[in-house]
């Protein structure tokens, strides 16, 4: 590491605060300024919050209205500023996000990263105060000449590194050239190793020629070239990583494009939006023909349109379903999207059966084999048999059960309501027919109570009632602090043990909330705001994918209580349960170490 240096503005519409400057920490310093004193300390980002550019890559874009006029409302300017000379570790970045954060949730004030010259409210903040990304802290700034284009990166001394640049690149290939200075170069210095100047770099193992060189061009920025091999320095260009690079990157391109397209369309089928998921799943197969996913849920799709009356595409289902069927491809996702046809067919009903079956045995706990089998036992006139299996899958998947299978079993669902069965939750009676009354609004919630509370599926979308469903399984599970739960993260929980990490210790979870998160991790990526996003942090992430707030619980639980007739539910009559469950251990271990 060489010299590291960070920066953050908090811009507050209140007055300055002396409690603020008091809680300052040794290693950081801060220094308020107020307009009236200090008019030119009020300045605006060039860049805000990263946004997706195109479809896939999430970088930067120019600052936005909302972000200005916050800065130009300000009345105080809080500077936390870290300037540090090689530093062991990146602990004084840590210390000036938390405090800059801290100073902005006080204030409800906006933050703004000097070193990227990036604009942040206090939400989109707080993820990179507790885990930063490059993409998200790091800005590109680009200047166009003709057919080419120029970049460089700024952000990069926080994490005590040196910037990146890179001249004249093909300006058609932009992207290439964003990806290799925040996905690569700049990944790679603030997280791996250093890059200096006079250093080379390999990019490609198999090809001895695939080498970058590094120039200093000014104080804290390299630039980025071929390596010369002739004269051990750097050439003029980067022809040779763009001729080597181009092929491999139009394919990932393609593949990010495809994963894009299928995860609307897993959402928009979900929510029951047939016609615009079709021109997704047609994006797809564009892109990839012969992807048996695309082809069965197309076929599925256009069979639900053709028998809603839709004109036009009877002979476009054919056709795929034909497709699908002449694949001589034995794996489980074509077996099943194979069997999808021939059920949206009707066409053979006992090979589709017999296909349905083998998906559902090689991968017994698969949510589209088990449905596809249900769909061929519903078409075979195995009503009895197709039921069973729905209920079973109800529940646990059911935030996407019913709008897979509502138009294959109208009159099943009407017959028998989808109900979950409870066989995940430890109650004395836990079938559907229950006739004692809920428990009053003041008092402690019973065993049925939360029964009542863990069946309901409530939300807009099945995205919502997963992540729902999930939040009120955790929120009952044991009395943890509900700011514990909001920031439990994916990677703190194991789905096979069944273990939650929490900050005292390992929590066993009940196999009903094990159930409900294992489904919430399938659901969460198909919302279309994770384009381009790594993956989830939070558990009970909110519609915007940030840690859902404790005000949004509050209201989930008024919500579903009243739904499941339990109702003024709230934190607090969970809490009050908690402790009168403890109470009673209490009193059960003193009854027990008097009868010793």
């Amino acid at each position: 590491m060489g010299r590291a240096h960070c920066r953050f503005e908090v811009f507050a519409a209140t007055e300055p605060s002396e409690e603020i400057e008091e809680a300052t920490e040794d290693s950081v310093s801060l220094a308020i300024h107020s307009r009236d004193d200090n008019p030119d300390a009020f300045c605006a980002p060039r860049f805000e919050t990263p946004v997706n550019r195109g479809e896939t890559f999430r970088v930067a874009g120019p600052a936005g209205q909302e972000l200005v006029s916050a800065i130009d409302d300000a009345r105080t300017c809080y500077v936390v500023e870290v300037s540090i000379e090689e530093p062991a570790d990146l602990g004084f970045l840590e210390e000036s996000m938390a405090l800059a954060l801290s100073i902005a949730e006080a204030t409800e004030g906006v933050i703004v990263d000097r070193t990227s010259d990036i604009g942040y409210t206090a939400q989109q903040f707080e993820p990179q105060s507790e885990d930063p990304e490059i993409r998200d802290t790091v800005s590109l700034e680009e200047t166009a000449a003709g057919e080419t284009v120029s970049l460089r990166s700024r952000g990069m001394s926080k994490y005590a590194e040196a910037d990146f640049a890179v001249e004249s690149f093909p300006a058609e290939h932009v992207e290439l050239a964003r990806r290799l200075l925040l996905d690569n170069l700049c990944l790679y210095s603030a997280f791996q190793s250093s890059i200096q100047s006079g250093q080379n770099l390999q990019y490609k193992r198999d090809n001895p020629l695939a080498l970058l060189y590094f120039a200093e061009v000014e104080d804290g920025l390299l630039r980025v070239t071929d390596m010369d091999e002739s004269k051990k320095t750097g050439s003029d260009n980067l022809n040779r990583f763009l001729d080597i690079s181009l092929p491999a990157f139009v394919e990932q391109r393609k593949s990010e494009v495809f994963d894009e397209a299928a995860s609307r369309a897993r959402l928009l089928i979900e929510e029951g939006r047939d016609e615009e998921a079709l021109r997704d799943l047609e994006r797809c197969l564009d892109i990839k023909p012969a992807n048996v996913w695309a082809l069965g849920e197309a076929v599925d799709v256009l069979a639900r349109l053709v028998g809603a009356g839709a004109s036009g595409l009877g002979k476009r289902r054919d056709e795929l379903a034909e497709a699908l069927l002449a694949k001589h491809d034995d794996s489980f996702g074509a077996k099943v999207a194979r069997a999808r046809a021939l059920v949206a067919l009707a066409s053979d009903p006992s090979r589709a059966l017999d296909l349905s079956r083998r998906a559902a045995n090689q991968v017994p706990d698969d949510v589209l084999a088990q449905l596809c089998l249900a769909k061929a036992l519903l078409a075979g006139g195995d009503r009895d048999g197709a039921l069973g299996i729905l209920a079973w899958l109800e529940s646990i998947h059911a935030g996407v059960v019913a709008a897979h299978v509502a138009d294959a079993a109208d009159d099943v669902t009407t017959a028998k309501p989808m109900v979950p069965d409870g066989s995940g939750i430890p109650v004395t009676e836990s079938p559907p027919e229950v006739d004692e009354p809920a428990s009053s609004p003041d008092e402690p919630l019973d065993e049925m109570d939360q029964w009542r509370l863990r069946v309901v599926r409530y939300g807009d979308d099945g995205w919502q009632r997963s992540r729902n469903a999930a939040a009120v399984a955790l929120l009952l599970e044991a009395p943890i602090a509900v700011e514990e739960v909001a920031r439990l993260r994916f990677s703190d929980v194991d789905l096979d043990s069944g273990h939650a990490r929490f900050a005292d210790g390992y929590l066993q979870l009940e196999q009903d909330t094990i159930d409900k998160l294992r489904h919430w991790a399938l659901t969460f990526p198909a919302h279309p705001k994770l384009h381009g996003r790594v993956g989830p942090r939070y558990v009970l992430s909110g519609n915007d994918l940030e840690p859902i707030v404790v005000e949004e619980i509050e209201d989930l639980l008024r919500a579903v209580g009243d739904q499941a007739g339990v109702h003024k539910m709230s934190l607090e009559r969970i809490e009050t349960t908690f402790a009168v469950q403890q109470a009673f251990d209490d009193s059960d271990e003193d009854e027990e170490d008097e009868g010793y």
